[in-house]
């Protein structure tokens, strides 16, 4: 009798033993191994095949519409290594995979490609999420889904907990709703250091679309057909958007939101395809946040200054828009921010952090404009003059206190010194004194440039058509303001501001 309880437990703690399963580089073999792992009520893992692709040719599961996988109903790992599961062009129309109401699956390192979800049936599910439906809790490691179809929602179709980190959801498309992921009403997501991008580049859609709780943390979405996120909550407690460290550019608009407000930290807008924000979204910003249009009501910036490079591969598991150098959005993020960016480049490695999914790295090089510049600072209203004279010569510009002008130069007798205008940005002369204004900056060895020469108009021809000789004599400032020409020149003017009589 003792014998056989000991068996009997010995066979219990077997069938309570997780198991791993060697998946070889075959469609047949995944299927078995997910049916085997299916039985078990514990934890197993599948290690697929590194780099295989495995292609699916029919429908296997048709619960909640055709699935080309078993329907995944207990708690799994699955490693793919850089392996590929992908419908068969031509083949009948089948999600990739369905995830059950109380099963946790983990996807590590996997592509899912091609699904095709546009069936009908009584469950409302069989045309939702052509890549994957989840309806139990998904974590999604290094996942790429791309190129799936369907009716609605081409990508990812979330009802519960999903959280995608390192992953890239692109060239997705829907007849409807939208082209890349859906969040429920009741469904959790959270997506970090990810990129969704070029979603309904085919059909017109939006890249997510969020009915419940949506957090995207140091992540891009990029050049998607649609809108980025459209939050479209169905009762009070839905419709929950934040968003820190995001980079969004190229999209149809950035955000609409109808009724609730998105809270975003240190987010970067780039140039949209229309408004980043439309009109009936509100935003509440938390630290340092720009776009380029001002439709966000927050910091406004050209897009020139912002200097946002195309989505490529600069380093890390996801491509990322990468700031250049001197962007507008490098050390302007405020209060607290993120220990590394989208790459996993630690932050910050400025002075500050930089708004956006992207830390720029450097070379922290400054604008040879700023390393040389010698500035002139206006202390009154100022005229600036064609040549270094008090009244020799006619004014091209003015100044008001406060206005700023690039030195170029300084005259011989060192009491004046040439500028750029505050006005119309043209090279002219100012008094060197610190009552007129103050030359600070970059402003040692500054080149002595030769005057202009001094205007000297003739008399007009006398009633006997003659041309007479010009007059000299010297310009004289008006109580009145205006300038005058005297001959002779009067007491107290000294030489150097010659002139002749008109």
């Amino acid at each position: 009798m003792k014998r056989k309880i000991v068996l009997i437990f010995t066979f219990l703690i077997l069938l309570s033993t997780a198991c791993t399963f060697d998946v070889p580089c075959d469609s047949l073999e995944l299927v078995d191994a997910i049916h085997k792992a299916n039985k078990n009520s514990v934890d197993d893992t599948l290690e697929l095949a590194p780099g295989c692709t495995y292609e699916l040719t029919w429908i296997e599961d048709m619960s909640n519409g055709n699935n080309g996988l078993p329907a995944i109903v207990s708690n799994m790992t699955i490693n793919g290594n850089g392996a590929t599961i992908k419908r068969v062009e031509n083949a009948d129309h089948f999600r990739i995979l369905q995830i059950g109401a109380k099963s946790t699956v983990t996807i590590n390192d996997l592509t899912i490609q091609n699904g095709y979800a546009d069936g009908a049936g009584p469950t409302d599910y069989e045309d939702k999420g052509g890549g994957i439906l989840n309806r139990g809790i998904l974590k999604a490691n290094s996942v790429v889904i791309t190129g799936n179809y369907a009716g609605y929602v081409g990508g990812l179709y979330n009802t519960n907990s999903a959280e995608i980190t390192k992953s890239t959801i692109s060239h997705n498309n829907a007849d409807s709703l939208t082209n890349g992921i859906f969040n429920g009403a009741n469904g959790v997501m959270e997506i970090t250091h990810s990129t969704i991008s070029e979603n309904g580049l085919i059909t017109y859609g939006d890249a997510i679309w969020n009915n419940g709780t949506l957090n995207v943390v140091n992540s891009t979405i990029s050049d998607n057909q649609g809108v980025g996120i459209e939050n479209d909550q169905t009762d009070p407690d839905n419709g929950v958007v934040t968003l820190s460290s995001v980079t969004f550019s190229g999209n149809g608009s950035a955000l609409n939101s109808v009724t609730e407000t998105i809270v975003i930290q240190n987010t970067l807008f780039g140039p949209q395809q229309n408004a980043a924000c439309s009109p009936y979204t509100a935003v509440f910003s938390i630290g340092t946040s720009m776009d380029t249009d001002g439709s966000c009501n927050i910091t406004t910036v050209t897009p020139n200054s912002l200097k946002l490079g195309p989505l490529a591969d600069n380093g890390g598991p996801t491509k990322t828009h990468a700031l250049g150098q001197g962007s507008a959005a490098i050390d302007a993020a405020a209060g607290s921010c993120l220990i590394n960016d989208q790459r996993g480049v630690h932050r910050p490695q400025g002075a500050d952090c930089d708004v956006g999914a992207f830390e720029f790295e450097g070379p922290f090089i400054k604008e040879e404009s700023e390393q040389k510049i010698c500035k002139f600072t206006a202390s009154i209203n100022l005229f600036c003059r064609l040549g270094p004279g008090m009244s020799a010569y006619p004014e091209t510009d003015t100044f008001t206190p406060g206005q700023e002008g690039e030195v170029f130069g300084i005259s011989p007798d060192g009491n004046f010194v040439q500028v750029m205008g505050a006005n119309n940005a043209m090279p002219c002369y100012v008094p060197f004194e610190e009552k007129f204004g103050l030359v600070e900056g970059d402003c040692e060895n500054l080149p002595v440039l030769e005057p202009p020469p001094t205007p000297v108009p003739t008399r007009p021809p006398d009633d006997g058509g003659q041309d007479d000789e010009p007059v000299q004599g010297c310009t004289v400032l008006q109580t009145d303001g205006s300038l005058k020409c005297v001959s002779p020149c009067p007491a107290g003017v000294g030489p150097g501001d010659p002139c002749t009589m008109p």
